[in-house]
């Protein structure tokens, strides 16, 4: 039974996940950037009983020492050199908006690749709720071609709390995952104000399109933040957990 290790490397968490046989298992995260000293030996310690896998395949946003510390543990551990993926044109007939494509964010890329395979001949809009919030189009010809239009950034709910508290003399406090709609409080107000400027921008994007296109986009979430708005949105969407890791899995079919 082949088995790759799949890493999702972003700017403050290690995710994983195993593929076997073309099933994705449930995945584990590592919030690195907690630990910033010790989270070589702590990785070790998740992954020391893990079963070998056959190849591991890693998109990653995070410094070259960051990707060189868990290259060479993926050494250690099991004598393997793992792949790191770069976005380009092309693969799975998506065409990318960058005139760069290695400018776009590998993890964008990932998402956008799982998800034009995933739901064909859509115009879709993906969300992915993180650290950063990023926003992307697809638009499909009718054909096996999808066209990336562009996208946006934005920062994620946990910055722009703590962007907040550092710009202003407000104490900090513990961030509000449901506020109401109107805050009770200082950190309630603050909560809500974020997620509704998310909400607001997600919902505004969506009406512009279907103006422009005459139709209108499906929206689909991913990422770890992305449950903290699904309540509050007026739209439907479909939310996809791990749209990145379906990146990458579709990228092992790919390799010999």
């Amino acid at each position: 039974m082949p088995k790759h290790l799949l890493l999702d490397i972003g700017n403050t968490n290690i995710k994983w996940c195993l593929l076997l046989d073309g099933t994705l298992t449930a995945s584990n995260n590592l919030a690195y950037n907690d630990i910033v000293d010790s989270w070589p030996q702590e990785l070790n310690r998740l992954w020391y009983n893990l079963p070998i896998p056959k190849k591991v395949h890693i998109g990653s946003v995070a410094n070259i020492s960051i990707n060189t510390q868990v290259k060479q543990l993926v050494w250690r551990l099991w004598q393997i050199h793992p792949i790191f993926y770069s976005p380009s044109h092309g693969v799975a007939g998506l065409e990318l908006a960058y005139s760069d494509p290695h400018r776009l964010g590998v993890d964008r890329w990932l998402s956008l690749l799982a998800a034009c395979v995933r739901f064909p001949q859509q115009m879709l809009m993906i969300v992915d709720c993180g650290s950063a919030i990023t926003l992307d189009v697809l638009i499909s010809n009718g054909s096996s071609q999808t066209r990336h239009l562009g996208g946006m950034i934005l920062p994620g709910i946990h910055m722009q709390h703590h962007a907040i508290f550092n710009g202003t003399n407000i104490t900090p406090g513990q961030i509000v995952n449901t506020p109401n709609w109107l805050g009770k409080d200082t950190n309630e107000c603050i909560a809500s104000g974020v997620l509704q400027a998310i909400i607001g921008l997600i919902e505004r994007v969506q009406r512009q399109l279907t103006n422009i296109y005459g139709s209108t986009p499906q929206l689909i979430l991913t990422g770890g933040d992305a449950n903290q708005i699904t309540d509050q949105l007026t739209i439907s969407y479909l939310l996809v957990p791990e749209l990145i890791f379906e990146g990458l899995a579709l990228l092992t079919t790919f390799e010999p």
